[in-house]
């Protein structure tokens, strides 16, 4: 089977009726004004259906919250997210740490009851002593047959989180990077509140803007992200759901926040702390446009008529909107690892898996598509072809 190169495709086919419009998730405000905007954004691979919608970033005139409006509709996230291989959780590469940190705020004592709210495939769970009783909670139906295979005494209900009815009482609630992919964070944070007792205790991480200043143009605003939480919204939002702060954690050079709360009074809607929300705003798309140039400066300088692009997924769709790269006469083909899109297309351009390699040219060109990935890929390439060029978008990652 040989190699068919092709140019960009940009047909449209946007589909409104996948996004939905909502309230401010922190003071429940109607009114906003538009900050970002990307039009026809699509989601992973070419489809008989439209996967193709308006990325719209806004922000509160009340409180001024940061979020996406509209967000993903319930028939939309489905369809939109279908290719995206992962649920909401996102402790799968920290469980040890988090594990550590509970253990040395006595939190994780014999018999105690822990509820892991996003639990994904089970992974954070099943690194907590034999002692604690573990219930993990997932919508996404296939994370959470996958977690029953592997870990049978671990209890596991698929459930949406802000209709989640358990019984028992809980201990500890965790919920990793969740948060922040809810379309109504606040209804699942009260949900929450009304399922504990007063001395049950919430672990709750969310990234923040002010630690987001990442040089990945697909960073803080990534589009699986619908409330962009700042220092001052985060703590509005968890105080307005009955929630008092007991530790507030941030680390260097990670974009998390963590705070460990338990319940307490609801904050008074006055009394909404917005101090330097624009100015973290302004700072952090001054980083991200300086981010974006670092990258057109390497995209500018690519003079062949064709390149192999590694890597098919959301950071290949960023590059598109937000570059030349396709914007030139060039022909195209896509290689990426993830089997789920072998024999597709991505705007018209074939994907490949990494055997391809072997077929390319001496002295063809390959440009990564990735951020975090992107020493990794490199690697990998050269060990297969060391006389290809392998071209990095970025000089240098930023742990976040």
């Amino acid at each position: 089977m040989g190699i068919e190169w092709k140019k960009i495709d940009s047909v449209k086919n946007n589909n409104q009726e996948l996004v939905e419009v909502r309230k401010c998730p922190i003071c429940g405000n109607k009114t906003y004004k538009s900050f970002f905007k990307i039009e026809n954004f699509q989601f992973f691979s070419d489809s008989n259906i439209s996967k193709q919608v308006d990325i719209n970033n806004v922000q509160c005139d009340n409180c001024l919250a940061v979020f996406m409006n509209p967000c993903y509709s319930k028939k939309g996230f489905p369809i939109l997210f279908e290719e995206a291989g992962m649920s909401y959780g996102s402790s799968e590469g920290r469980p040890n740490e988090q594990v550590t940190w509970l253990k040395n705020r006595k939190l994780l004592n014999k018999e105690v009851r822990v509820l892991d709210i996003g639990c994904g495939s089970g992974n954070f769970l099943s690194c907590l002593p034999l002692d604690v009783a573990k219930v993990g909670v997932d919508i996404d139906k296939t994370s959470i047959d996958l977690a029953k295979e592997k870990y049978e005494n671990i209890e596991f209900i698929c459930s949406s989180f802000e209709d989640l009815n358990y019984q028992e009482d809980i201990d500890l609630i965790t919920m990793y990077h969740v948060l922040e992919h809810l379309s109504n964070p606040k209804e699942v944070l009260i949900r929450l509140n009304d399922l504990s007792n007063e001395n049950t205790k919430l672990l709750i991480e969310v990234p923040i803007i002010e630690n987001g200043l990442t040089n990945d143009i697909n960073g803080f605003f990534s589009v699986q992200h619908l409330t962009h939480f700042s220092r001052n919204s985060f703590k509005n939002i968890l105080q307005l759901s009955g929630w008092e702060i007991v530790e507030w954690q941030e680390q260097k050079d990670y974009n998390g926040c963590r705070v460990l709360a338990q319940k307490g009074l609801k904050l008074d809607f006055a009394n909404i702390e917005s101090d330097n929300e624009l100015i973290n705003l302004y700072k952090y798309l001054s980083n991200w446009y300086k981010s974006l140039e670092d990258v057109e400066n390497k995209i500018i300088k690519l003079e062949k008529k064709r390149y192999v692009i590694w890597g098919a997924g959301m950071h290949l769709e960023f590059l598109y909107q937000t570059t030349s790269l396709f914007k030139r006469d060039k022909d195209f083909i896509i290689i990426d690892s993830d089997k789920n899109k072998y024999n597709k297309t991505w705007r018209g351009i074939h994907i490949y898996p990494p055997e391809f390699l072997e077929e390319l040219e001496k002295n063809s060109s390959i440009v990564v598509s990735s951020y975090g990935s992107q020493y990794r890929i490199e690697k990998y390439i050269k060990d297969k072809r060391d006389d290809v060029e392998v071209i990095k978008l970025y000089d240098y990652l930023k742990v976040y």
